[in-house]
């Protein structure tokens, strides 16, 4: 009994995905849950108790969803989880079943603040960061250029100060080019320059 050979393509992407049938099932279930979602806000009044039996058996997809992924040991892409409420397992979809707000924090700059419509669970997540837009893209053309810009203010006493500017934050390091990551798409590998 020895080793197995290894084959020749040790870098490249496994051939099979790992209980590829539950992951199946899984995306399957969070895309029935985030339709019936959708319909339950557009039911007729034909039907008054239509919209809550389509809501409650969203939320049955999704505790579903959460039973397959914590029997099986799989985990759930993290922007699906975002999107779920801890608490009810309702779909937070911005305007339908949850409203969205961007607002300021010190340590992470701006944060995105998810309030469910069901039970009014607040979810606050770190929002991305953005890259500033540079001085030349920042104003229009039309505007007159000894105009004082964000760098320039007055203070009361007609003296000027420079505006304090924030940090410059570093990308993700999954957004990094630099970072050594390695796309596929199928069996190939795909290059950065493309």
């Amino acid at each position: 009994m020895g080793k197995k050979n290894k084959t020749d393509n040790e870098t490249g992407p496994p051939g099979t995905i790992p209980n590829r049938d539950l992951m199946q099932r899984m995306s399957f279930l969070y895309q029935a849950s985030v339709r019936l979602q959708n319909a339950a806000g557009r039911t007729s009044s034909d039907h008054p108790g239509a919209g809550r039996e389509m809501r409650r058996l969203a939320r049955k997809h999704v505790k579903t969803l959460k039973g397959i992924a914590s029997g099986a040991v799989v985990k759930i892409d993290p922007t699906i989880k975002r999107v779920l409420c801890k608490k009810c397992s309702t779909v937070l979809v911005p305007g339908s079943t949850a409203s969205v707000r961007v607002k300021s924090s010190g340590p992470h700059g701006k944060t995105v603040s998810y309030t469910c419509f069901s039970c009014n669970e607040r979810r606050v997540i770190p929002a991305p960061p953005t890259k500033p837009l540079r001085e030349d893209e920042a104003r229009p053309s039309g505007i007159d250029s000894q105009a004082p810009g964000p760098s320039q203010l007055q203070d009361r006493g007609g003296q000027q100060r420079s505006a304090r500017r924030s940090k410059e934050r570093p990308l993700p390091f999954f957004a990094r080019l630099d970072a050594g990551h390695v796309v596929y798409r199928g069996t190939e590998r795909v290059e950065e320059n493309e």
